[in-house]
């Protein structure tokens, strides 16, 4: 979507660019980060000046970026500050993006003389909306509309329409004449207090996601857009939470979530669907990744090295029982876990001990972390052996939670699982800024979101 022609003329007085060639948005790139350290990619940006016909939003961060760049202390106040209708190109009051939306927001929409109440909720890690009430409609309650944005003068027009097992489409006869929306408090609603929690592997995957097939090697890659969603590396993370919150059997419940959502965005690998579908699951020797992306919780949960490495092999043995699966886990785990230690006995100072907590880690499992970035660039590795060396490695090269996602997605690898086992770590090792823990709520279900808070919850009294 293109910026309010104001805007863009006070980035034009800033850089000194014109922006009549392709190279001034490099050019513009650059010059953001050395005023502000943070990072907008080329892409992003000649979409912003209608370089590039793309209708999406910008994400906070990248606004944000721009405030910042400008002088002002964030977007809101930028806007406020020029005092302006709208910070788009035209006037974007009378239009709703349903993915920009929280799960519970309800909208009612009038057209001709029908009347419909949707609720927002998630199928397969996005928004859609679902039929609540509908007057006149051949829309039916509990419908569940995949549509991408609703606009004041517009038709109507959902891509998808699941039905039970039915799929359609809905494109309504006459214009959208009214918009009502409502924002309802439900009970996720403490997710946005001070303690707010979000497992840093949810984030490194949610974020890689886009570019598990689809791979780049730009670090300064979109941070998140509609085409990213949670994967089997969230839904088993929440899994083996779930296991430790109910003493619950870490097979069994992986098991179950993963048969809640059967069609994830990825989908399951070959034989891990074979597991998951199956109604006898046994282990089946694994030594993938997988082993390694879903076992973080349980370096929170427990105090004791002991426990936490009893505990990561038994996340592992269900499906990943070969011995290179049940070492990547607890690599991980004990990674995981001397951060968290460190930071427990010390505030913020993990950082300063990241070498030991790698040398640990190299010392327990053998691993070379030696490694030369060609060597794994664009290399798509979906082992244990293969990967969790990759993400130490990751992790002794970066300087932040945001630093250590980008470095771990740019290498054109496996990005939703590697950036899961690097956010493991970097969440012990630097914590989660507050704002990219609200930007990644609105991918994650419900369900999930509840699993997070009474984690959180009870480790934090522990």
């Amino acid at each position: 979507m293109t910026l309010n022609n104001n805007i863009i003329n006070l980035l034009k007085q800033k850089s000194g660019l014109l922006f009549d060639k392709a190279g001034d948005f490099e050019l513009l790139s650059s010059s953001v980060f050395s005023e502000t350290g943070r990072t907008i990619g080329v892409t992003t940006l000649k979409r912003l000046f209608n370089y590039i016909n793309d209708d999406r939003k910008a994400s906070d961060y990248t606004l944000n970026t721009i405030a910042l760049y400008l002088g002002y202390g964030d977007w809101e106040q930028l806007v406020h500050s020029i005092n302006i209708n709208s910070a788009w190109g035209y006037d974007d009051e009378g239009t709703i993006y349903i993915q920009s939306l929280e799960a519970g927001t309800r909208l009612e929409v009038s057209y001709l003389n029908r009347k419909v109440l949707f609720v927002v909720t998630k199928r397969n890690g996005e928004n859609v909306l679902k039929v609540v009430s509908a007057e006149n409609s051949s829309l039916m309650i509990g419908d569940e509309c995949d549509i991408y944005k609703i606009s004041k003068g517009s038709f109507l027009e959902a891509r998808h329409v699941y039905r039970g097992e039915s799929i359609g489409n809905y494109k309504t006869r006459g214009e959208v004449s009214s918009i009502n929306l409502h924002q309802i408090e439900n009970a996720n609603s403490q997710l946005y207090n001070d303690k707010l929690h979000v497992f840093g592997a949810i984030i490194g995957d949610i974020i890689g996601s886009r570019w598990e097939f689809d791979s780049t090697n730009d670090y300064d890659f979109e941070w998140l857009s509609n085409e990213n969603g949670f994967t089997d590396d969230t839904i088993c993370t929440i899994a083996v939470a779930d296991a430790l919150l109910k003493r619950r059997d870490f097979g069994v419940s992986i098991h179950d979530w993963c048969n809640r959502y059967p069609n994830p965005m990825g989908g399951y690998g070959g034989r891990f669907a074979q597991w998951v579908h199956s109604n006898n699951p046994q282990p089946y020797n694994s030594y993938g990744n997988g082993a390694a992306m879903r076992v973080s919780p349980v370096a929170h949960w427990y105090k004791n090295l002991d426990e936490v490495l009893e505990s990561a092999a038994a996340t592992a043995r269900p499906s990943h029982n070969h011995a290179e699966g049940i070492k990547g886990a607890q690599t991980i785990a004990l990674a995981t876990f001397r951060a968290l230690q460190l930071n427990r006995q010390q505030p913020k100072s993990a950082p300063q001990h990241i070498k030991e907590i790698l040398a640990e880690c190299v010392e327990f499992s053998g691993y070379d972390i030696n490694i030369k970035e060609t060597a794994v660039m664009n290399r798509f590795d979906e082992t244990c052996q293969g990967t969790v060396p990759v993400a130490l490695w990751v992790i002794g090269n970066s300087n932040s939670f945001e630093d250590a996602i980008r470095r771990a997605i740019c290498l054109g690898a496996d990005a939703d699982t590697l950036g899961a086992i690097v956010g493991s770590i970097a969440e012990a090792i630097w914590g989660i800024p507050d704002n990219i823990k609200k930007t990644i709520l609105r991918f994650i279900p419900d369900e999930m979101k509840q699993v997070i808070i009474q984690f959180y919850e009870q480790v934090d009294k522990e």
